[in-house]
């Protein structure tokens, strides 16, 4: 279904950015599962041993286990799905940033939307005005 190349950047990740075993790593992709997403929705989905073996050995993985495999990561670790995926990734970066905003640039956008829902009712009182007057 995959690339060669899935499996062993799966089992690199699990190795050098989360330092577990194969159980250990399935053990945190069920919890991830059970906080994250409604548990009886995806009972069929837990993780084994097996399975993790599975995708680093042989690349078998089915597709709904491997998007909650692929968001696991992102969301656990921040790793970008793409670096995993695209075969040729030395441009991809391994990991995403998140952007940090300053809470000041959130409060001055809060104020230029109040601003601009001001004049927008300014304007519509004056284009009510301007209707109902004598001048049109």
């Amino acid at each position: 279904m995959f690339g060669d190349f899935v499996g062993e950047r799966i089992k690199r990740l699990r190795d050098e950015v989360y330092g577990l075993t194969q159980t250990e790593f399935a053990d945190e992709l069920n919890q991830y599962i059970w906080v994250n997403h409604k548990k009886h929705r995806y009972d069929s989905q837990t993780f084994i041993q097996n399975h993790i073996s599975l995708i680093e050995q042989k690349n078998q993985i089915r597709r709904d286990k491997f998007a909650l495999l692929l968001n696991f990561l992102y969301a656990s670790k921040r790793i970008n799905p793409a670096w995993i995926v695209i075969e040729e990734n030395n441009a991809i970066p391994k990991f995403l940033t998140k952007l940090l905003i300053d809470s000041s640039l959130v409060e001055k956008q809060k104020q230029l939307v109040e601003y601009g829902d001001k004049i927008n009712q300014t304007i519509n009182d004056i284009s009510i005005v301007i209707e109902n007057s004598v001048f049109k």
